[in-house]
């Protein structure tokens, strides 16, 4: 096969040391690029895909199963097997996979992704009349379960308390419509803005705009995520509202470097916003204290270094 990668500028004098490949439903190109090149393959995993849509309700019946032996003959393909979560590495197991072959690599970020634009973000800044507001935001694809309506909910009192804060939900997806018509319903359509879809190098400059931004959950039970948007938050340098689900207490901190709350407890996430908007001590130390984390062990520099002395290469 000719490869047009092989021959492209971007490797030309170098000598790859892997090929890390995002694993889907079925083979990638991975296996074969990696034995072109004599490397190891690094199949990275954020969740096996007919496993997660069956969260996300998607029904195959008989048929999902013979997609699910499909899905796990290439992952056993692999040299290494990155997982995002413990979750994650205990459903890769039952399909077959070693565990000696997994490595846990919790999702990451690129720090220069974030730094600020700051004559974009300003225009934004005008555009949306942010002047003196104090902005709670999120950021992702609007799902089911995700819980945006439980960020709704909650805000709405928030709102009724103090009545500056905005809401900045960034993105789109299937749920949009349900979200405003529930903010036409509690009458704050005044207060939450909908930016629609945008480009992945947009959002940073929206999320620098945050005071506090927001991760969100219907429910802790099966939280197999290792979330990018709250290491994309962090490495902003913004105080990170998350829900006590997954891997998330066992990895960050309450009041430390994360204030947390109960998924799925509206009345739990509005005090979650009330403390962040009331302590701006207590926030700005969170922020600060986020970004250090993430910059310490969260970058995609430092999970690529595990993966290379995980394979000693």
């Amino acid at each position: 096969m000719d490869w047009k990668l092989l021959k492209s500028d971007l490797l030309q004098g170098k000598n790859p040391a892997f090929v890390w490949e995002k694993h889907d439903l079925f083979f990638g190109p991975g296996k074969k690029l990696s034995q072109k090149l004599n490397v190891p393959l690094i199949s990275y995993v954020h969740a096996p895909v007919v496993w997660e849509a069956s969260k996300w309700g998607v029904k195959r019946y008989w048929w999902g199963k013979w997609l699910e032996r499909l899905e796990a003959q290439s992952l056993r393909k692999a040299d290494l097997v990155a997982v995002v979560s413990e979750e994650v590495k205990e459903k890769v197991m039952t399909m077959g996979v070693a565990e000696e072959k997994i490595l846990i690599s919790p999702m990451a970020v690129e720090p220069q992704l974030f730094s600020e634009n700051k004559q974009l973000s300003q225009e934004i800044n005008e555009a949306y009349k942010l002047k003196d507001k104090f902005v709670i935001g999120w950021t992702g694809s609007f799902r089911k379960f995700h819980g945006l309506d439980h960020v709704i909910k909650a805000f709405k009192k928030v709102s009724d308390k103090h009545p500056h804060t905005i809401l900045m939900l960034v993105g789109d997806g299937a749920e949009r419509q349900n979200s405003e018509r529930l903010v036409k319903k509690l009458g704050i359509h005044d207060k939450v803005i909908f930016t629609g879809r945008l480009k992945f190098l947009e959002i940073p400059q929206y999320i620098s705009l945050f005071d506090v931004a927001v991760v969100s959950a219907r429910s802790g039970e099966g939280f197999h995520y290792s979330p990018l948007k709250l290491r994309e938050y962090m490495a902003a340098g913004k105080a990170v509202l998350a829900p006590n689900a997954g891997e998330i207490p066992s990895t960050f901190q309450d009041e430390q470097n994360v204030k947390l709350f109960n998924a799925g407890n509206i009345e739990s996430l509005k005090n979650g916003m009330l403390f962040l908007i009331e302590n701006d001590d207590k926030k700005q130390e969170i922020a600060q204290n986020g970004k250090q984390k993430i910059l310490g062990s969260g970058t995609w520099e430092q999970e690529l270094e595990k993966a290379m002395n995980f394979l000693d290469i």
